[in-house]
């Protein structure tokens, strides 16, 4: 496939989704000062990945092309850590309001907090949360659990790593170097497919950075570069606090029309049908077009999230990648909804070939997209790679060195 890297230096989409609180930087959560030994500043960077059912192939696709990112990191010998957190912030009101389980369909989403953005660092292979299916390829790319970092993240500086050393002898008789952290990424990036199906990747990058989660201290530093990539295969579905309820997993057959209720669709589509407005109706089957946003959604604003980030980082101190489908309304993206059972609790987002982007390899497509992309046209420094095209993963990933080098020098 053609590569999908968009580079762009925008913030004007305050006209779609309302103004964000006037930039400044936090101190508690890293505001100046901090540079590594060549007076740049380090580079914090978030993988925000998504672990919910059917994610895996994509986690593998990252781990297997991830590894010219990180020599080339180390070619310029930058000072980094790299985290990992999940898109799973759990689906219940209140801990002490549990939903009843719909005994038709496992939705993975029997918790209030999930992982509550907690920075993952224990391997696959020993983790506990892969399908059997997973765990087959989580055994090829991580080998030895051992490769872990000492602490909750990947971290290097100085050609020093809280990782076990191992060194590999190049092809072009170069000096050795230390693919530690390449195999701690490969253990570390595939934290699983069995997370909520409602999947809160903005809400769970925020908490993995907003400084609540002790366990995630020491992540972001000072004045550093922060850098958030998300790999996801669908919308976010980051629900209002307030709005919760309608997480409830219990669905029911509903007359179709405009104004169904939540109940009248599955928890895995409710979130699309009930959160966008498009020329023809989501109550039925069919491709849908000019689809956006609708004013009164039950999904936490677009802008809650932009303010927390340009609040949290300068633009010349954040970039933002998207590993996900192509927005929709692009050139190259599809939104059909199809029947997977009768009534309108059956209808769901089409797979395979009539997705909004596919691949060869079936278990690489992805569903429609409208407010990651949205949330990413606010940021200055905004790279997006169509995550049913993993050729482009190592080249767009590769790019964003050089993106990173330009910042340290503003």
């Amino acid at each position: 496939m053609v590569l999908s890297l968009l580079l762009l230096w925008t913030s004007g989409c305050e006209a779609l989704w309302g103004p964000f609180n006037t930039p400044h930087l936090n101190p508690d959560l890293g505001g100046s000062g901090g540079t590594d030994m060549a007076g740049r500043p380090p580079v914090d960077i978030l993988f925000l990945i998504d672990n919910s059912p059917a994610m895996f192939s994509k986690q593998v696709q990252l781990a297997q092309h991830i590894a010219p990112f990180l020599r080339s990191l180390d070619e310029v010998h930058a000072d980094y850590h790299i985290g990992f957190a999940t898109s799973d912030v759990g689906s219940f009101p209140s801990a002490a309001s549990p939903f009843q389980p719909d005994v038709n369909h496992d939705y993975h989403c029997q918790s209030f907090a999930g992982d509550d953005g907690a920075l993952q660092h224990t391997a696959c292979t020993v983790s506990g949360r892969l399908s059997s299916e997973a765990m087959t390829q989580c055994n090829i790319l991580c080998p030895d659990a051992s490769f872990v970092p000492s602490g909750n993240y990947i971290a290097k500086s100085g050609g020093s790593s809280n990782l076990p050393q191992h060194l590999v002898t190049v092809t072009d008789g170069g000096a050795p170097y230390d693919d530690g952290p390449l195999r701690a990424f490969q253990c570390l990036a595939m934290v699983g497919d069995t997370g909520c199906d409602i999947e809160g990747q903005l809400e769970g990058a925020k908490r993995a950075l907003d400084g609540h989660n002790a366990q995630n201290a020491g992540f972001l530093r000072p004045g550093s570069i922060l850098v958030v990539i998300f790999l996801t295969d669908e919308d976010d579905c980051s629900t209002a606090f307030a709005q919760r309820d309608k997480n409830d997993p219990m669905s029911m057959n509903c007359t179709p029309g405009p104004g169904l209720d939540f109940h009248c669709y599955n928890p895995d589509y409710r979130c699309i049908a009930q959160d966008l407005i498009c020329n023809e109706g989501l109550y039925s089957i069919g491709t849908k077009t000019g689809c956006k946003e609708q004013p009164s959604s039950y999904l936490e604003r677009i802008a809650t999230y932009g303010s927390f980030f340009t609040n949290l980082r300068a633009g010349n101190r954040f970039v933002l990648g998207g590993i996900w489908p192509p927005v929709l309304g692009g050139p190259n993206s599809q939104f059909n909804v199809i029947q997977f059972a009768p009534g309108t609790a059956g209808l769901n987002r089409s797979v395979a070939t009539s997705a909004s982007c596919f691949n060869a390899d079936p278990s690489l497509s992805g569903r429609p997209q409208l407010r990651l992309s949205s949330f990413g046209y606010f940021f200055r420094n905004l790279f997006e790679i169509n995550i049913c095209s993993p050729t482009d993963y190592e080249s767009g990933l590769h790019s964003l060195t050089g993106r990173i080098q330009e910042l340290e020098g503003e």
